[in-house]
């Protein structure tokens, strides 16, 4: 949000000492101070804030000591959205009951605290929902600390602390959440998503309302992003999409001045005028709609004088009636309809002032003597009640508090109910006089007057929205509820919030955006990202690469970018996963790497050649990537250049993520692309609205400048294919236990039989081996991935393989009591196994071609390029062997090896070219993996193999190079990881293989490891995060991160990118 905030100024108090907080954010920087809501009196704050270490905290600076309670994990996903609730009541017996912050639906309190302050007494009251202080979202109240991100939902419920049921729900089946603690598994199943607003309306009004000051902003359409919908609108008109699941405000389509689209009233007979003042309205935008709401008469004339007229604002209608204070006002003759006599009446308008001064509105001629009755608020900002009954004297209700705040929309209503003269201000009573009795007022002369008190004048400078009269009736006989509406307001801008928000990426629809966390070799400071990342500029120096933060790898895509400024051979294209790309590498250097650079070349594998038109500043460049067809498109300002390249002609592609980026040519130069992958059709405001086209997709998705190709799609959740396995938790899962030394307990919560158990003992006593079991060697035969030892027999690790689990007996290695234990856990094929004859070797296989894993059990026959079945139906990813009846080591083949290269499980020892082969890597297909003739793989002995090949959004594997920084690499793999495996495989020294998972570290940052190699405890240190897609490397050690290493990994996913939270 950069610069922009909502705000309001209560204008009554409510409870202080209870209130919730929810909200769906999307963060767009990391590592600043960053304010979620804020109340600043003088030098005390309240706050629910983001800390520059990217953690959660509420602090109230208005006790003694100070309310202080910042979470310790940090929340550094930028790739998608996630929920905050924060729940305050110090009310609460208990102080550990007062605050509650959830994350998710998840308690974040629980899983440890950075800082835990909390007053002894009870029953505090806070700053929260006292009148007169300016309640901020988004920024602090001193113009500082901004929200960088994005919002949608606001919710804040004034007088109860609600629990995230109210808000949301694990939608089952969307994978799920580890949210155990470090000793203990706990899954949630499913992934956080909202529920309705009319759904958790009604909840939080059955359980007690909303409050005084409560309200919920879905923060969905620019035109107003602080329309709060809590209740209905009470608007003349109805607005455009107030019955939608998510409302919106703005003014309805028209062909008839609105006439059609007038909000039913009950108090129809008795309404004398009804100006709702918007634009395309009757009478220029400021006529009468009484008579059509009541049925019969006729409209009143109202005439506007001085520049009185229709102005846009951030009002329901996105319009509003303007004052200059300067002579503009609008006049309505005088009318027997304005003679109440001694009759019930309403008069009621919402209004927004600018200026205060003494404005009013009403028939009241002080200079005359013929006063009747008015309605003014005066120069100390005060609201004033006046009605006459000689024409002379007053009988009104002069109201001390609330003062009106200026920029901000206050209902202001007064009635007659009998003998009482009544005067409300956002629905709250601020006075009655109770002296009219059954008098009558003074029978009007002058007309009626709007923005205009007296003959002096004085003059309105602000906004009248919905200006309604009734005789006859009093509407509300006592306190009413009203929209509470927030004022969007940008600090470098008088427009309010950006208008380029103007299509809504939201938790329900996450578009892609830049990501700050890829920086291809660089670090975040190589360029920088606003206008919620969509905004990329890059400074001397720095290429500055940056890509999109969903990757494809099928189907047919469209996004633009406009060049806005730029001093080099700026690149804009496409780059695959498996592109070497260094931040001092031009976009194009590798055959994974394809861009269209301003001299009109196209580059891609080192070379530049003639493709198309040059571009310059301001000019939109659109891509288009088929993935289907294997081609790439680019147009310049809605014009075809041509197909760029035949990728199915240039390359092996087949499952690599392909990522849109921009980037400098020149280490001198700069350059500044704004981005529109469907969301962003103003280019970050650089394209006016009158001027803004807007496209939709082939599935009537997004807003683009100029047509998409025919099938193309935005980047967006909702075009995205369908994850092939939507619960990875189906056939991958992490467990947790404490050992107890009982022969035949059962570990359960993996929710499915597996085929492959690996247990390892990670604390307490002595170090033990890595313990590895499988379903087609039976559960008896143990292998040990941190020696070379042959397959040993033994009954008390592990027991059998369980529907939901396994049973383990009472070895220190699986069940030590009191020591802590972790077991990763795949399904193969359920505990069937086939004999497959595809290969010259045949073997036993037990296998899931859904998950991409088969076990594989052969003999080996000591034969050069021996071919062994593996049933995937797909060429591997990933081959670990070992020799089941000789002290050898593990072999390992990675997809992203050179060929030739192997690895060992049960050594540090880098990638490796034996003399003897391992592998004949070359001849893998989806149906055989082909073997050397060393004895580590393929003597004539038994061996047993576990296969992998990649499955989207379930498994990923690929190569990363380090950065050596602290700000390390991020690797892209399509989900939320729940396991990763990591191995350096070149570069200076040897390292251990590191073991990550999101069961044992379920909240960033993951720093607990272990080494497969080796069989030491587990120990916390060189993490990284795990984030909705994929992992991002927080340390420089060479163990993960030396500068210039390559690195391969494995991972599993959580949840698939389509369906993951924030994390």
């Amino acid at each position: 949000m950069a610069d922009e905030y909502l705000t309001r100024t209560p204008s009554s108090s409510g409870n202080r000492s209870k209130f919730t907080y929810s909200c769906w954010i999307k963060r767009n920087k990391l590592s600043d101070w960053m304010r979620l809501f804020s109340i600043m009196d003088g030098s005390t704050d309240t706050i629910i804030q983001l800390t520059d270490g990217d953690k959660l905290r509420f602090r109230e600076e208005d006790t003694s000591p100070a309310v202080d309670y910042i979470a310790s994990r940090p929340l550094r996903d930028v790739g998608s959205w996630m929920h905050v609730l924060v729940a305050i009541d110090m009310t609460a017996i208990l102080a550990e009951h007062r605050i509650r912050m959830y994350i998710n639906g998840d308690s974040f309190i629980e899983h440890g605290l950075d800082t835990e302050s909390m007053p002894g007494d009870r029953d505090l009251e806070l700053q929260v929902n006292e009148y007169n202080r300016e309640h901020r979202f988004f920024a602090r109240n001193s113009d500082s600390e901004y929200f960088f991100g994005e919002a949608f939902d606001l919710f804040w419920v004034d007088g109860q602390a609600l629990t995230p049921d109210v808000f949301g729900f694990y939608k089952d089946g969307d994978g799920y959440i580890s949210v155990g603690s470090s000793t203990s598994t706990d899954f949630k199943p499913g992934q956080w998503v909202p529920k309705k607003p009319s759904v958790i309306k009604n909840s939080v009004n059955n359980s007690g309302g909303f409050g005084a000051n409560g309200f919920y902003l879905p923060m969905n359409d620019s035109s107003n992003f602080g329309a709060d919908f809590h209740c209905d609108p009470n608007t003349i008109i109805t607005l455009q999409d107030e019955t939608a699941a998510q409302p919106k405000n703005g003014a309805p389509t028209t062909s008839d001045s609105y006439v059609s689209q007038l909000r039913s009233d009950p108090y129809a007979a008795n309404l004398v005028l009804a100006i709702p003042g918007i634009t395309g309205g009757q009478g220029s935008g400021v006529g009468d709609y009484s008579a059509d709401i009541k049925g019969s008469g006729s409209n009143k004339t109202v005439t506007a004088n001085g520049n009185a007229g229709i102005a846009v604002t951030a009002s329901y209608y996105g319009s509003a009636m303007r004052f200059d204070g300067n002579g503009d006002y609008l006049e309505v003759a005088n009318s027997s309809d304005f003679d109440f006599g001694n009759g019930d009446f309403t008069v009621e308008f919402w209004t927004s002032i600018d200026v205060f001064g003494t404005p009013g509105s009403g028939i009241w001629d002080g200079t005359n003597d013929q006063r009747s009755w008015l309605v003014y608020m005066n120069s100390s900002r005060l609201p004033r009640f006046y009605v006459s009954t000689d024409g002379s004297s007053s009988v009104n209700i002069n109201v001390s508090s609330p003062a009106i705040p200026n920029h901000q929309w206050t209902h202001l209503c007064m009635e007659r109910n009998g003998p009482n003269l009544v005067g409300y201000v956002n629905g709250v009573c601020v006075g009655i006089n109770t002296t009219l009795g059954t008098q009558s007022l003074f029978t009007p002369v002058d007309p009626l007057w709007i923005g205009r008190w007296d003959g002096d004048p004085y003059y309105t400078n602000g906004y009248i929205q919905d200006f309604r009269v009734y005789k006859g009736v009093a509407k509300y006989k006592g306190g009413f509820d009203v929209p509470k509406p927030y004022t969007p307001v940008a600090t470098s801008s008088s427009v309010g919030f950006a208008t380029f928000r103007q299509v809504p990426d939201n938790c329900k629809n996450n578009f892609a955006t830049l990501n700050p966390l890829n920086c291809y070799g660089g670090t975040s400071s190589t360029a920088t990202l606003t206008n919620g990342n969509l905004t990329q500029t890059t400074t001397n120096g720095n290429r500055g690469h940056r890509s999109s933060t969903i990757g494809i790898t099928t189907g047919k895509w469209y996004a633009e970018v406009q060049l806005q400024s730029g001093s080099g051979h700026n690149r804009i294209g496409v780059i695959a996963d498996k592109a070497p790309l260094e931040e001092t590498d031009n976009v194009g250097t590798s055959s994974s790497e394809f861009a269209y650079i301003t001299t009109g070349q196209y580059a891609s594998n080192g070379t530049g050649t003639a493709y198309g038109a040059t571009y310059t500043n301001g000019d939109v460049i659109g891509i288009a990537l088929n993935r289907t067809d294997g081609t790439i498109t680019f147009f310049k300002n809605g014009t075809s250049q041509g197909i760029a390249t035949d990728i199915l002609n240039n390359g092996n592609y087949d499952g690599q993520y392909f990522h849109f980026i921009s980037a400098d040519s020149s280490l001198s130069a700069s350059g500044t692309f704004s981005w529109n992958f469907g969301q962003n059709p103003t280019f970050s405001d650089n394209v006016s609205i009158s001027s803004t086209q807007r496209n939709a997709d082939a599935n009537g998705i997004g807003q683009f400048r100029y047509t998409p190709p025919a099938d193309h799609l935005a980047l967006c959740e909702d075009n995205l294919p369908a994850p092939a396995i939507t619960d990875p938790g189906d056939y991958f899962k992490t467990v947790l236990w404490t050992g107890d030394g009982t022969r035949g307990r059962s570990i359960t919560g993996v929710g499915f039989k597996p085929d492959f158990v690996w247990i390892k003992k990670r604390f307490g006593g002595s170090a033990r081996s890595h313990q590895l079991f499988d379903s087609v060697r039976g559960p008896s035969l143990t292998l040990h991935s941190d020696g070379q030892s042959n397959e040993d027999a033994n009954t008390d690790r592990l027991i059998s393989f369980d529907e939901n689990g396994f049973s383990i007996g009472n070895d220190d290695g699986s069940n030590g009591n009191g020591d802590s234990f972790v077991a990763w856990c795949w399904q193969a094929g359920a505990g069937t196994t086939s004999a497959n004859t595809t290969g010259t070797i045949n073997s036993v296989v037990s296998v899931n071609q859904e998950a991409g894993f088969s076990i594989v059990e052969y003999d080996g026959n000591n034969t050069d390029s021996a071919t062994v079945g593996h049933g995937l139906g797909k060429i591997p990813d990933l081959l670990i062997i070992k020799n089941r009846d000789s002290t050898v080591s593990w072999g390992v083949w990675h997809s992203a090896l050179l060929s030739g290269q192997i690895l060992r499980l049960d050594t540090s020892t880098e990638a490796q070219t034996p003399s003897t082969a391992y592998f004949q890597d070359e001849n893998n297909t989806s149906s055989v993996f082909s073997l050397g003739t060393n004895n580590e793989t393929n003597s004539t002995e038994r061996f047993i193999a576990y296969v992998w090949a990649e499955i989207e959004g379930f498994s990923k594997f690929g190569k990363y190079i380090g950065n050596g920084d602290n700000d390390g690499p991020f690797v892209y793999c399509g989900f939320k990881p729940a396991w990763v495996l990591i191995k350096k495989i070149d570069g200076s020294g040897n390292e251990n293989w590191r073991l990550f998972d999101s069961s044992r570290s379920p909240y960033n940052q993951n720093n607990l490891h272990l080494l497969p190699s080796a069989n030491n405890a587990e120990t916390s240190e060189s993490g990284m995060d795990f984030v909705s897609n994929g992992f991002k490397l927080r340390h420089n050690d060479a163990h993960q991160n030396q500068d210039g290493s390559n690195y391969v990994f494995a991972a599993f996913a959580e949840s698939p990118f389509q369906t993951a939270n924030a994390k």
